[in-house]
């Protein structure tokens, strides 16, 4: 199995530790703003007779609404002269059915209607005010804007806050082969992951609205937590050689660890000390972090860099200790350990992948504890069946596709490069069937149910018999 790297979540952790800057910020645009309140009376007649809208579907409560909330005012009063494009919000707490009816499933969702209220299209830029300003502007322009002139070139190229794109016509190119080398454009794709390539800087800076850019790249993120200006600089000088060397094969950023250093404790390293560089495999979701027991030199930087590249660098695992006792019935796994007991050969291994803090998993626990129970008092199954958790809040594991929490795997005997993903029922008897069934050795937990109850009445029974002795 392949680590499908979720974008969204960590987008998320690190745009939501901005939130607490938001806190005194309202999601609902004040009514002297720019910012036009729309509802189901109102929406379709305001979309179609404005040929650029961009249209929030929030909620008051929504955190991130909060803090996109003053972004919009701004951006609004910006483009109040601007009849061309306008900025509105839906309350999708009142509007339910005008949000419903677009799909809305996650606060705040922005989209950009063309005039017309069907098919409008997401909206793809930053989420600070001037970012919102620019994309919406350019939502009003030909997709190719001509330029006649040199220096009405070097004006555009001095004024724009985002990469330019130029395409220079066979006309013009023709005054210029003397001193130019010009490649033509066989292949649309090839051009697009060109742009996305060449439009992100050696090193920039990382952060909520960035993140979704840099990581839907699929190559390894290499992060200099820094603590001011200083740091950055210095270690821009060091990380830039390597950034245009490897171009499109590794990005380089810039975390601004004052904002964000909690972010660190995603990547396996520790948030106090800074600064601190670590490279993060977005495929594998392995991480490789220069050891933080002494203060981070550009040499162990360097050195990182030259070790990942070559494929030498060991990454860090992150993992609980090795229990020296099981107190469970359920085999408690972790990460240094999880390959030892998963691949053993002679048994079937079930393995629940799981959160503390996921309401599922919490409301499973009690068929799966049972389930383990079952197995784990008879002699002979136990030798044939683990049943095992692996809290993956804490512990790493390779090769394996966790997508949500419970995630069930089970890894049957002599066959362990087969897992079976589980998606039944998580009830006991559910449980036990796709054990019994998926397993190799084909055990039964169900049947093993009446011995376990006979074992249970025995106990009791020389439980009562020694309270008798006693008395």
């Amino acid at each position: 199995m392949q680590f499908n790297w979720n974008i969204k979540t960590v987008a998320s952790i690190l745009s939501a530790l901005t939130l607490a800057q938001a806190s005194d910020q309202e999601a609902i645009a004040p009514e002297d703003s720019h910012v036009v309140k729309l509802t189901e009376a109102t929406f379709e007649s305001f979309i179609t007779s404005n040929p650029h809208v961009l249209a929030e579907f929030f909620a008051p409560w929504c955190g991130h609404c909060k803090k996109l909330g003053p972004e919009l005012v701004s951006a609004a009063e910006i483009l109040k002269d601007n009849e061309q494009v306008k900025i509105a919000q839906i309350d999708c707490t009142e509007e339910k059915e005008l949000c419903q009816g677009y799909e809305i499933k996650g606060y705040p969702t922005l989209k950009v209607f063309h005039g017309e209220v069907e098919v409008p299209s997401d909206y793809q830029g930053q989420r600070q005010s001037q970012s919102i300003v620019s994309y919406m502007l350019k939502q009003s322009l030909p997709p190719v804007s001509e330029i006649n002139a040199t220096k009405d070139l070097d004006d555009t190229i001095a004024e724009a806050k985002e990469p330019v794109i130029v395409q220079v016509l066979p006309e013009d190119a023709s005054n210029l082969e003397s001193n130019t080398t010009f490649y033509g454009v066989a292949d649309e794709t090839h051009l697009v992951h060109w742009i996305d390539i060449e439009s992100k800087p050696l090193f920039g800076d990382i952060d909520g609205s960035t993140f979704k850019s840099y990581a839907e790249a699929n190559i390894p993120l290499a992060y200099y937590f820094y603590e001011n200006e200083e740091q950055r600089a210095a270690a821009a000088d060091i990380i830039k050689p390597f950034a245009k060397e490897q171009r499109g094969k590794i990005n380089f950023v810039g975390l601004d660890a004052v904002k964000f250093g909690k972010h660190a404790k995603n990547l396996n390293m520790d948030e106090e000390k800074l600064p601190l560089f670590v490279i993060h495999d977005l495929v594998s979701n392995k991480k490789f972090g220069v050891p933080q027991d002494q203060e981070l030199t550009n040499k162990d930087v360097t050195e990182l860099i030259e070790k990942f590249i070559a494929g030498e660098a060991e990454p860090i695992v992150k993992s609980e200790p090795i229990p020296e006792i099981q107190e469970e019935k359920v085999f408690k796994l972790v990460g240094k350990a999880h390959d030892e007991v998963v691949f053993d050969e002679s048994k079937d291994v079930l393995v629940k992948y799981y959160a503390p803090w996921c309401g599922h998993c919490k409301r499973m626990a009690p068929a799966y504890e049972e389930l383990a129970t079952l197995y784990a008092n008879d002699e002979d199954a136990s030798s044939k069946v683990v049943i095992a958790k692996l809290d993956h809040t804490l512990n790493d594991v390779d090769n394996v596709d966790i997508q949500g929490y419970p995630t069930l795997i089970l890894y049957p005997a002599g066959d362990k490069s087969n897992p079976q993903l589980y998606d039944g029922s998580r009830d006991l008897e559910s449980l036990a069937e796709f054990v019994k069934e998926r397993g190799t050795h084909k055990v039964d937990a169900l049947a093993l149910r009446p011995v376990e109850e006979e074992k249970e009445a025995e106990e009791e029974a020389e439980s009562e018999a020694d309270a008798h002795d006693e008395l």
